[in-house]
């Protein structure tokens, strides 16, 4: 099994993809590949869901209420013109700055800012995230778990299966609130997917789908699967992985959940 991420995130290039709508420049992410829990996988974020079960199974089990989870804000706020009012503002100034090629107007609205040293750069990188990020649609991102100092939206995952694997991608969107107390765009992956690859396996349908679930679950609905908490899947290759509780949004007690800290620290 893969588990796939596409992203941007905060610091734009210092690498070649840091593109993560989300603090300071977009963050370019590829796919990561997780090792699935089912012999030679395909894809790594992907929602995969073989055969003979529905998106809608896999979302509903995914997505069930987590009773430790602090109650979130599903609600919001009015959105008024020139200010940023509420996340997804954030995120339609952030993509104005970026088709503009911005630098002012992306810092403004970016929970990590770009250097002016790193105009030519972002001059470069700004029409391709324009590209990925202007194509999300707020109407489409149904999920949105809130308080008061972070957010995080996302899409129910739609199934994406290929030629060699079963899959699901999901959009998702990280923000943060700002020293100014403003929201601020975190990071943006416009498409992250869980795939499970159909060769390699003796695994039946049904098993290869709870496989697939237990990838893409996240109990707490924090921003970061149980699996990548636990560091299970592809997280067991990685060293540096620090474990968080599944259960518990805020591990650490610092009041940012687990998921954007995540984001924050990529």
């Amino acid at each position: 099994m893969k588990n796939t991420q596409k992203g941007f995130v905060v610091p734009l290039l210092i690498v070649i993809a840091l593109f993560v709508i989300g603090g300071g420049i977009y963050l370019y992410k590829t796919k990561k590949v997780e090792t699935p829990v089912v012999a030679n996988t395909g894809t790594q974020e992907s929602i995969p869901v073989p055969i003979a079960t529905t998106p809608e199974t896999v979302v509903k089990d995914v997505q069930k209420t987590n009773t430790s989870a602090p109650v979130v804000n599903q609600t919001q706020t009015t959105k008024t013109t020139g200010t940023v009012v509420d996340p997804w503002t954030a995120l339609d100034k952030l993509n104005i700055a970026l088709k503009n090629i911005d630098i002012a107007g992306y810092n403004s609205v970016s929970y990590n800012s770009v250097p002016s040293s790193m105009a030519a750069q972002f001059s470069k990188m700004a029409p391709f995230l324009y590209s990925q990020s202007s194509n999300l649609k707020e109407t489409d991102f149904v999920n949105k778990w809130q308080d008061d100092k972070q957010a995080i939206y996302s899409t129910i995952p739609k199934k994406d299966d290929t030629v060699d694997s079963y899959g699901y991608t999901q959009s998702l969107v990280f923000f943060i609130k700002g020293q100014d107390s403003l929201w601020k765009v975190l990071s943006v992956n416009p498409q992250k997917g869980w795939s499970v690859s159909k060769k390699g396996t003796n695994k039946t349908a049904a098993q290869v789908e709870q496989d697939l679930k237990k990838m893409m679950l996240d109990s707490d609905k924090d921003g970061i699967t149980d699996m990548d908490e636990t560091c299970g899947g592809a997280q067991q290759y990685n060293s540096k992985c620090v474990k968080t509780d599944p259960n518990n949004r805020d591990t650490n007690g610092n009041g940012l959940w687990d998921g954007i800290e995540a984001q924050m620290k990529s």
